[in-house]
């Protein structure tokens, strides 16, 4: 009978220096686990009572890949080389990808690892891409893919009889949220003017019936703007700032243009949620995507109040 393979509980094995232990559970972990990923890693998943060797060995075997998170301590630890080579002995070319290098300091590299493509975290400029590289490489279900496609605004042809007729003039219920704070330029009398619509010349006027007044946005809590931009830039890669913006902000999302960098789509996301009273919706939906970078910024999102007393 053939032996029965064994069973793959794990997505990565984190093979690293105990120098690095305050990065690896401080920011490499969590950010693995955010995005749905399954961690070995020796401190919580080694059995108490094992002799470590058989532990490095289980963990190797069980997981899809073994991150190995290159520095000078790394390479001079007997340990992680150990680790290390396990992973090369069960897959010497490394066509499955067991052993997948990070570059966490600048170090010179065996030629048993230069010659793998590794994921390269000494750019601090460019983290952003090095996690979604990593990400990508590990196969993480929760990292973002490329962001949807805008859809195509539908033109005058495509609208059914009706469908013309109720823009003219459509009655709309006071229960019915409409959102025109970015479409309208005066609320008058009950009657919302000035919307313009792509496909059809001259003004449209929404009437407005039932007694309910129109909301007004409770203005959010002063934010600290340079505190959030620095927040979004650390959460969100530029397509996966395109999807949350996809999902979460559509409006802003049809307003990117083709050659707007990363910085320049953050801003207009902040404007927006400034001008429409929803900075404390954008702060809940980037704690809800990345949970760690937010609670890397939390105490510093809001401008202290001038006038608390101490």
């Amino acid at each position: 009978m053939p032996a029965t393979p064994p069973q793959i509980p794990y997505d990565v094995f984190i093979s690293y220096s105990q120098r690095e232990k305050a990065w690896v559970r401080g920011e490499l972990l969590p950010r693995l686990e955010s995005v749905g990923l399954k961690a070995c890693i020796d401190y919580r998943d080694f059995r108490i009572g094992a002799p470590t060797v058989k532990e490095m060995e289980r963990a190797v075997l069980t997981s899809r890949h073994t991150l190995a998170v290159l520095t000078p301590a790394y390479l001079e630890s007997a340990w992680t080389d150990f680790e290390a080579l396990m992973s090369a002995t069960l897959d010497p070319g490394n066509h499955e990808e067991r052993l997948l290098p990070l570059l966490l300091e600048p170090c010179d590299l065996p030629l048993r690892i230069k010659y793998l493509g590794y994921a390269d975290f000494t750019a601090t400029d460019d983290l952003a891409l090095a996690w979604q590289r990593l990400f990508t490489a590990l196969a993480a279900p929760g990292a973002a893919g490329p962001y949807p496609p805008k859809e195509p605004p539908m033109d005058e042809e495509s609208l059914t009889p009706s469908d013309s007729k109720d823009i003219t003039n459509k009655d709309v219920v006071a229960t019915t949220q409409i959102d025109v704070e970015q479409l309208v330029e005066t609320v008058t009398g009950g009657q919302v003017a000035g919307v313009k619509v792509d496909s059809i010349s001259g003004p449209v006027t929404i009437n407005i019936t039932g007694s309910a007044p129109a909301k007004t946005p409770v203005p959010a809590p002063e934010s600290n703007t340079a505190a959030v931009r620095e927040l979004l830039l650390a959460a969100f890669s530029d397509e996966e700032l395109m999807t949350f913006c996809f999902d979460n902000f559509r409006l802003v999302y049809e307003d990117f243009t083709t050659g707007m960098s990363r910085t320049q789509k953050v801003q207009r996301l902040m404007e927006a949620c400034d001008r429409r009273g929803e900075v404390a919706k954008l702060l809940a939906r980037v704690e809800r995507a990345n949970p760690y970078q937010y609670a890397r910024f939390r105490d510093h999102l809001r401008n202290a109040d001038p006038s608390a007393k101490s």
